[in-house]
């Protein structure tokens, strides 16, 4: 099955570690290659990217990731 790279907007959400879960539950459905987070707000998506990071980490280490 086609794996897929998937780019949040806004990545720095407080709703985003939410939306990790929901895309790694359904990974059977939607596999991922790559996720990347964007957002404006340096501080807040380090935060959360930090918090994502961990959660991929322990679920899905294929999975690459990256923020800006």
């Amino acid at each position: 099955m086609k794996k897929f790279s998937v780019v949040i907007a806004g990545g720095g959400s407080t709703f985003t570690p939410g939306l990790v879960l929901l895309l790694l539950a359904n990974q059977d459905r939607f596999p991922l290659r790559a996720l990347k987070f964007y957002d404006n707000d340096c501080a807040r998506q380090e935060t959360i990217a930090d918090a994502c990071k961990v959660i991929l980490k322990e679920q899905a280490p294929y999975i690459e990731f990256s923020y800006t």
